[in-house]
């Protein structure tokens, strides 16, 4: 990194090779060719980030067959990457101003307390079986090789305890007595 970047200065020089976490995603990346995204980490440039990820690119010499894994690792320069806070990517995603959804997200296939990459309110609905809700889901999906779980459930309204809210096309259905879902 060059010195003209100072908030990252004081990860300038530091060995991704010497974290079991940063190592893994950097072998994974130079292995397949792929990008790839690390597990939960704390970024030494930013000591008050929760959890980010580094996005890692692999970059080989050019003109060389890289075929096989033997051929990647010998053409291997180094890496292209970005960190990313994640607090910073799901309030470009979710907004700020979303009072109705909870939103957490998970590094793994299963959603866990040490595995928190985001949580909207502090509090792990996904693994509270006890809060109480009109909608409640989970999913995993595939993003830089590794999986995410994500958990969203509807939040409390402030002024009536015990009943959840949700955004309109989940507000529980009288008629029903659940929330109904909308597809449009």
């Amino acid at each position: 990194m060059p010195p003209r970047f100072g908030p990252a200065r004081p990860a300038r020089g530091f060995d991704i090779g010497s974290d079991a976490i940063r190592r893994e995603a950097a072998e994974i990346a130079r292995d397949t060719g792929l990008a790839t995204f690390t597990g939960r980490i704390h970024l030494i440039q930013d000591r008050e980030s929760k959890s980010a990820v580094l996005f890692l690119l692999p970059l080989y010499r050019p003109g060389v067959p890289l075929d096989s894994i033997a051929d990647r690792r010998a053409a291997l320069l180094g890496w292209v990457y970005q960190p990313i806070r994640i607090a910073d990517l799901m309030s470009g995603i979710v907004g700020e101003d979303e009072e109705d959804v909870d939103f957490e997200v998970f590094d793994g296939a299963t959603a866990a307390a040490e595995n928190v990459l985001h949580d909207d309110d502090n509090s792990l609905h996904a693994l509270d079986p006890a809060y109480r809700c009109s909608f409640r889901d989970t999913v995993v999906i595939h993003v830089g090789g590794r999986r995410w779980t994500l958990h969203f459930t509807t939040r409390l309204h402030p002024r009536r305890p015990g009943i959840s809210s949700g955004p309109p096309a989940l507000r529980p259905d009288p008629a029903r007595g659940s929330a109904r879902a909308h597809r449009g």
